[in-house]
């Protein structure tokens, strides 16, 4: 089975090259030098410790078990020999030789639960290593011979939960070696690599403006900008700017402090609009530079270290960035290396001399898809947590039109689901969306056919609302939250079934103390009305298909827990229950298996079940994925249907439902939210935008 992406639609992507973990997340990035040139090393949630050639983007080793996370990495000299020193839960150093992974000492010491930082020391022609653990020490090391040089107190606290990592940073002032330690009173402070005396300290100090110490609400107040640090300092790292060294800090209270290292003066701070798990110096044509990563943002920043001025941000990561940042030098000009946290598990290169590209503005996620036939070519509909519903060419990727937006606003009501809807020979498209509308779209002519139910702007309410208010036969308003939607075919005719959450309650009291209910309802997309209620359940539905069987059609739909309800479209009555081991379902699919039709469902646990509707039998269970299962369709190729699975790990997987086998994984970088398929061609939402695929074979 072959593969090869034929367009990819999203967010900017400035990284020069992107290598994937495997791993839930990255955790730590350092550069490595060898005989052979500079290497990329990054330690995973996992507990790896992978090492990539960066011209090549090939792995050269992994080394370490899948066992404990490590927090922190760095590359140390000991003999005139580099060797590989990782920390992490297992609150030991571990030393390895990165040519061959075999390890070369154990450091023990710490007394806390982890070790959250790591630097080279140089002193006396040698280098030690510095360890910071949260036992609220820092500890250098002889790596020579094994003994313990001096332990200093670096005002860390017992590890809480919150981002492990704590700022370790050496080098030389007035000729003497100086090592930099982050604490979590927001503290830096530089000590003595030689007696261990502190030096100076650059104070953290409370948050006056939050919190136990905030006077906001005295009739005298003033904001204060603190001078210090108002949480524990995550990143430190050190540089000279013309005739004097910089210590940069970046802390939880997200911002990156400029201090001269000389007299303790705040020279700049920097706004990184969110936690700073990463700060890092370059020169680039002469200039120094400051690159900032965090967990607010999924981006790298650019700041000019002599102004403090944001000189450009970078784009490229999936989520937030926990594994720090580092510089790799090479020859023809630095690099930039950072890690991605949960769900992204991607080592990204950036060239921090090159200009970004322009920005196609797409940064919204999209979390339901579905292809859509319009005249000669085929579209693909995406629906986004925005409210915005976008319809793209199937074969190149251009955006060719945008339902459900307002003057250039979108309504900010996710999409529920989208589906094609065959009604008098041409195919519409439905959109059903959190604020209580379907909206029918023929795409070939470009504009909207009927608007069932009424929506209004809460954000601009004398503005007149539009739409219909369809009734049940009993009087009550059909429409609700819709948060699924699927056609399906009955009598000859096509009708539309959604997933709509309403409130049991009548007066305001009852609305607040009620659970909300999800009706599953049909429409006729001919006339805009209320076909029927197939049944209801006390809780949320946001996965369903149609389940065509030979003497009827089921409604098969899911929620927040592990069971599949099973409705009979042409009847009201209480749903058949089908109980999975997914821990949540997050998606179905109709699978046609040796005349018969099963049931795909793939959920939390990772996995992809294969249910007979009709005797309630597990028929198979195909695992692989290592994350969160998010979505599922059919793929035709060639003579045969595949079954295709995305997941939060950042893969797609095909599977031969007659066999049952696993005949392609596709990294795609990104956790995919959603999938689509034509014949031969697969389309993918991720965290990360869109992707179109060609798949043969």
């Amino acid at each position: 089975m072959s593969y090869r992406k034929l367009w990819e639609a999203g967010p900017r992507r400035d990284a020069v090259a992107v290598f994937d973990s495997g791993a839930e997340a990255v955790g730590a990035v350092c550069a490595l030098p060898s005989a052979e040139g500079m290497r990329v090393a990054a330690a995973s949630s996992d507990g790896r410790i992978q090492v990539w050639d960066p011209l090549t983007g090939e792995q050269l080793l992994v080394l370490g078990e899948e066992r404990s996370a490590v927090f922190a990495l760095c590359a140390v000299s000991v003999g005139g020999e580099t060797f590989l020193a990782s920390g992490g839960a297992e609150a030991t150093v571990q030393l390895r030789d990165p040519r061959t992974g075999a390890p070369v000492r154990t450091l023990p010491g710490h007394e806390g639960r982890l070790v959250h930082g790591l630097c080279a020391v140089p002193f006396g022609g040698r280098e030690l290593v510095a360890s910071g653990g949260d036992d609220g020490t820092v500890r250098l090391w002889d790596l020579a011979t094994g003994r313990l040089h001096l332990v200093v107190d670096a005002g860390t606290e017992p590890y809480d939960g919150t981002h492990p990592r704590r700022g370790l940073c050496a080098f030389e002032l007035d000729g003497r070696g100086v090592l930099a330690t982050g604490g979590d009173d927001g503290t830096v402070r530089l000590w003595d690599v030689a007696t261990g005396g502190l030096i100076r300290q650059f104070s953290g100090e409370p948050d006056r403006n939050r919190g136990t110490t905030c006077v906001r609400y005295r009739s005298d107040y003033v904001y204060v900008e603190p001078v210090g640090h108002t949480g524990p300092v995550y990143s430190l790292c050190a540089f000279r700017l013309a005739e004097r060294t910089v210590v940069a800090s970046g802390a939880a209270d997200r911002k990156v402090r400029l201090w001269d290292a000389a007299t303790g003066e705040l020279l700049h701070k920097l706004d990184c609009a969110g936690q700073s798990f990463g700060v890092c110096a370059v020169q680039t044509a002469g200039r120094a530079l400051v690159a900032t990563v965090g967990g607010g943002n999924d981006d790298l920043r650019l700041w000019d270290a002599e102004s403090g001025e944001l000189l450009r941000t970078l784009q490229g990561h999936s989520g937030p960035v926990w594994g720090g940042v580092c510089a790799l030098p090479r020859p023809e000009g630095p690099l930039l290396v950072s890690g991605g946290g949960k769900f992204d598990g991607t080592v990204r290169l950036w060239d921090p001399a090159a200009r970004p590209g322009p920005d196609p503005g797409l940064r919204e996620l999209s979390d339901t898809l579905c292809t859509v036939p319009a005249g000669d070519r085929m579209l693909v509909a995406s629906g986004s947590h925005n409210g915005a519903v976008r319809l793209w060419d199937a074969e190149n990727g251009t955006r060719t039109d945008v339902i459900d937006c307002k003057d250039g606003k979108f309504n900010g009501n996710w999409v529920g689901g989208v589906c094609a809807l065959p009604v008098a020979g041409r195919t519409l498209l439905a959109a059903a969306s959190h604020n209580r509308t379907i909206r029918l779209h023929d795409p070939v002519a470009g504009e909207e056919v009927r608007l069932i139910g009424y929506y209004w702007d809460p954000a601009d309410p004398d503005r007149p609302g539009a739409g219909t208010h369809p009734l049940t036969a009993e009087g009550r308003p059909a429409t609700g939250e819709f948060t699924a939607a699927c056609t399906v075919r009955e009598d000859g005719r096509y009708l539309l079934a959604t997933c709509g959450e309403q409130s049991s309650g009548a007066t305001t009291w009852e609305l607040l103390a009620s659970r909300p209910v999800t009706y599953v309802r049909l429409w006729d997309p001919d006339s805009g009305e209320h076909v029927r209620t197939v049944g209801e359940h006390a809780g949320r539905l946001d996965a369903m298909c149609a389940l065509p069987l030979p003497d009827r059609t089921l409604l098969a739909c899911a929620g927040q827990n592990s069971t599949i309800r099973l409705w009979d479209v042409a009847t009201h009555s209480r749903p058949r229950e089908l109980r999975t081991t997914h821990g949540r379902v997050n998606a179905l699919c109709a699978v046609p298996v040796e005349g018969r039709t099963l049931l795909a469902s793939a959920g939390h646990d990772g996995t992809v079940g294969l249910l007979d509707p009709e005797s309630d039998v597990l028929v198979r269970t195909l695992r692989g994925h290592r994350e969160w299962a998010e979505a599922l369709c059919l793929l035709p190729v060639g003579d045969r249907t595949l079954l295709a699975s995305g997941s939060k790990d950042r893969t797609v997987r095909l599977w031969d439902v007659d066999s049952f086998a696993c005949v392609a994984e596709i990294p795609v970088h990104a956790p995919v939210t959603a999938l689509a398929a034509s014949r031969e061609r697969l389309y993918v939402a991720t965290y990360g935008g869109m992707l179109g695929l060609a798949v043969e074979g």
